[in-house]
C-alpha cells in the first residue's frame, strides 16, 4: 500500500490518496501528519475517528464529469462494517503524529467498465480529529482509493507515503495549551528585572533607596523636620501663666470671703450677702404667736396663728341622717334630684297618712296638690277611693299572644298567616282520636320575635331587636294582668303531655297554657289560630282544649275536651285552606281550674291538613 499525492484525483492538499487493485485484499495504511512548521502534529488530547462510506451508492467518485460508470461497483457482500473506533489508531506516542487507517473491505466489480491500468478515484471516508465528541472537528482528511484494473506497478504496494501530508491546525483549536513562555521550551526570555537589561544606564542611589539624604542639591531642613519636638520650632509664642490669669482677674484686690463679679467694664470683688436663716423665716411668719394645733393664715396684712377648724366627714353625716336629723330636707332647685335610681333603689318609704301629694305647678302662683292616703285598709287619691291592692288587681285584666308551636317551623307570629301542616288521619278519623298542638322553646324564640320599632309611648311593649320575649310571648309580658309573669308554660312535660290511647284518646305534646298565676274566678278566653285545609266535602271539625284539672301536687283529677262551636266545610271546600280563629272560653272555678293544664286541639269526621299558627291567652277580670 502506498500514499501518494496524485495531482489528477486529490481534492486538496488535505486528501489522502491510496492505490487498491481490483479484488484486491484489505489493507493497514499508514499517514504521516504534520503541522505548518513540518514537525509531527502533537495528537495529545484529541480522539480522531474514520468515519466510513457503509452502503451501495454511497461511494462516489471524487471527481465529478466522469466518463465511467460506476452502478456495478459494490462493497463485497461477505465484509462487516466494523466499529470506526478500530479503523483508526495511532501509531506510536501522540506526539509523532502518526495514524494508522484499516480499511475492511474489498471493492470488486464483475464487469469493469474501464480500461486496463486505468485509474479510478472513489472517496471511501473521512478522517476525522477533534477534542471530543461534543467539540467541534479541527481536522478533516479525505481517503480517496484509487482502483486500478490490472496490475499495479512493482514495489508499489505497501511503500510509506513519499512525502509527509502537510495539515494547518488554527492555535485557537489547539487544547492543553502552556501558560508560561518556558512552557514552549524558551528559556533565553527576560526576567522582567533592571538589573537584566544589557546596557542599561546607572540608577541613582535615590532610584533604589528612596532616602531624602540620597538627593542632590536638596536644601538643608530644620531640626523640627526630623525630630518632631515641639521645643525645636521657631517663634512660638509665649506662654500664659497663672500670673497671667491672677492679673486679668484683679486677684491683688480680694479679701478673703469676696466673689467675683462684673462691674459693667472690669472683674471685680465684693463681700457675699447676708445668708437668710431659719431665725429669719419664723420671725417672717410670727411664729412666736403660735400654739400648739394652730394654723398658718393670713389676716389681710400679715401672717397670723388660728385655731384649726373642726373637721366634718362622712361618719358625722351618717350620725345626723340616722335618727338626728331635726329639720326639712328641701332641695335647692324645683323638680331635679331624685332620691334612688333605677339601678340603686330605696328599698322602703315610710310615710304618714296623706303624706305623699303631686303637685300640679303649672300656676307657679297657684299649686295645686293632689294627696294619695289611706283610709283603714282602702288607699284614697285626693280623697276618692282606690280600693284594696287585691281588688286593683282583680279590676285589671291582660292578655298575651305566642305562635311558639311545636309544629310551626316557618312564617312569623303577627307577621303571615304561613305554617306547616299537620295531618289529621284517616285512622285518626276511625278512632275519634283529639289531635292537640303542643308548645316547644326554641320554636317560641324563632317565631315570636317583635316586628314593631321602638317609639315614645312608655306603655308599648319591646321592640323589635330586644330579646325579653323569649320563654313570655309575642308582647314580652307586657299586656299581661297585674301581677301575672307567665301565661304560657312552653317547656312542660308532665303526665298531662302524654298521650293517651283510651277513653279520650289523643297525642303526646309538650307545654301548656299556664293559670297559675291567675285568681279564682277569673274569665280566661283563647282563640286559637290556623289554616285547614278539608280533604273531602262536608267535613265537620271540632275545636276545642284538652283540659285537666289538677290538686296543689300537681296531679291530674279530671281530664275533658272543653269545645267550642264546630266547623262545617260543605261542597266545594275539598283541596281549599281556610284560616279559622275559633274562641274557646273557661272560667277558673276552683285551685284546681287555676292548676289545670290545657293545649288547643281538633277533632274531624273526616282527614284534613291543619297548619296551626298562633293563639291569644286573655284574662278577664
Amino acid at each position: 500500500m502506498r500514499i501518494s499525492n496524485i495531482s489528477a484525483f486529490a481534492g486538496g492538499a488535505d486528501d489522502v490518496v491510496c492505490t487498491q487493485l481490483v479484488n484486491g485484499s484489505a489493507r493497514n495504511w499508514d499517514i504521516d501528519l504534520t503541522d505548518s512548521e513540518g514537525g509531527p502534529l502533537d495528537l495529545t488530547g484529541y480522539s480522531y475517528e474514520f468515519d466510513t462510506v457503509t452502503a451501495t451508492g454511497d461511494i462516489t467518485p471524487a471527481t465529478r464529469g466522469s466518463s465511467f460508470t460506476l452502478a456495478n461497483l459494490t462493497l463485497d457482500s461477505g465484509a462487516t462494517v466494523e466499529d470506526r473506533s478500530t479503523l483508526i489508531s495511532a501509531v506510536g506516542s501522540p506526539v509523532d503524529g502518526k495514524l494508522r487507517l484499516y480499511l475492511p473491505t474489498n471493492l470488486y466489480t464483475d464487469s469493469v467498465p474501464f480500461d486496463t491500468n486505468t485509474d479510478v478515484p472513489f472517496v471511501v471516508g473521512t478522517i476525522r480529529i477533534h477534542s471530543g465528541d461534543s467539540n467541534p472537528t479541527i481536522l478533516s482528511i479525505r481517503v480517496l482509493i484509487v482502483i486500478r484494473y490490472g496490475a499495479i506497478s512493482t514495489g508499489a504496494v505497501g511503500d510509506p507515503p513519499s512525502a509527509p501530508i502537510p495539515v494547518t491546525v488554527s492555535f485557537d483549536n489547539i487544547t492543553a495549551k502552556p501558560t508560561t513562555i518556558a512552557g514552549y521550551g524558551i528559556t533565553d526570555a527576560f526576567s522582567g528585572n533592571y538589573a537584566d537589561l544589557t546596557n542599561a544606564p546607572a540608577l541613582a542611589a535615590i532610584a533604589t533607596s528612596g532616602a531624602y539624604a540620597d538627593l542632590t542639591n536638596a536644601p538643608a531642613l530644620a531640626a523640627v523636620a526630623t525630630s518632631g519636638d515641639y521645643n525645636d520650632l521657631i517663634n512660638t509664642p509665649v506662654s500664659y501663666a497663672n500670673s497671667d490669669v491672677d492679673a486679668h482677674l484683679n486677684q491683688s484686690t480680694a479679701t478673703p470671703g469676696e466673689f467675683l463679679t462684673w462691674d459693667g467694664s472690669d472683674y471685680a470683688w465684693a463681700a457675699t450677702a447676708t445668708t437668710y436663716t431659719d431665725t429669719d423665716v419664723n420671725s417672717h411668719l410670727n411664729q412666736s404667736t403660735a400654739t400648739t394645733g394652730q394654723v398658718l393664715t393670713w389676716d389681710g396684712a400679715d401672717y397670723a396663728w388660728a385655731v384649726a377648724a373642726t373637721t366634718y366627714d362622712d361618719s358625722d353625716v351618717a350620725t345626723y341622717l340616722n335618727g338626728n336629723l331635726d329639720t326639712s330636707i328641701i332641695p335647692d332647685t324645683n323638680d331635679t334630684y331624685d332620691i334612688g335610681s333605677a339601678t340603686n333603689k330605696i328599698r322602703d318609704i315610710y310615710v304618714s297618712d296623706n303624706s305623699i301629694k303631686f303637685v300640679d305647678d303649672t300656676d307657679p302662683n297657684n299649686l295645686v296638690e293632689y294627696p294619695i292616703s289611706r283610709s283603714g285598709t282602702r288607699v284614697q287619691f285626693n280623697g276618692a277611693d282606690l280600693g284594696t291592692k287585691a281588688e286593683a288587681d282583680k279590676a285589671t285584666g291582660g292578655y298575651e299572644f305566642t305562635g311558639g308551636f311545636t309544629d310551626r317551623v316557618s312564617g312569623a307570629s303577627g307577621v303571615s298567616d304561613l305554617g306547616n301542616d299537620v295531618e289529621y288521619t284517616q285512622a285518626m278519623v276511625d278512632s275519634s282520636s283529639w289531635l292537640r298542638f303542643g308548645l316547644d322553646s326554641t320554636r317560641q324564640i324563632a317565631n315570636d320575635t317583635p316586628y314593631w320599632g321602638d317609639s315614645a309611648d312608655a306603655n308599648e311593649a319591646p321592640h323589635a331587636g330586644t330579646t325579653a320575649y323569649q320563654g313570655v310571648g309575642l308582647f314580652s309580658g307586657a299586656y299581661m294582668p297585674a301581677g301575672v309573669t307567665s301565661m304560657f308554660d312552653f317547656a312542660d312535660n308532665t303526665a298531662y303531655n302524654a298521650a293517651s290511647t283510651s277513653g279520650l284518646i289523643y297525642n303526646a305534646a309538650t307545654g301548656s297554657y299556664d293559670m297559675s298565676e291567675l285568681d279564682v274566678g277569673n274569665f280566661t278566653q283563647f282563640r286559637f289560630d290556623f289554616n285547614l285545609t278539608p280533604q273531602f266535602a262536608n267535613t265537620t271539625v271540632e275545636v276545642g282544649l284538652i283540659w285537666a284539672t289538677r290538686d296543689a301536687s300537681d296531679n291530674v283529677t279530671f281530664t275533658f275536651a272543653l269545645t267550642g262551636e264546630p266547623l262545617f266545610y260543605g261542597a266545594g271546600t275539598t283541596g281549599q285552606t281556610f284560616l279559622n280563629r275559633p274562641m274557646i272560653s273557661a272560667y277558673l272555678a276552683s285551685a284546681e281550674d287555676v292548676n289545670a293544664r290545657a293545649l288547643p286541639a281538633i277533632r274531624a269526621d273526616q282527614p284534613v291538613f291543619v297548619q296551626p299558627l298562633t293563639t291569644l291567652f286573655t284574662v278577664g277580670r
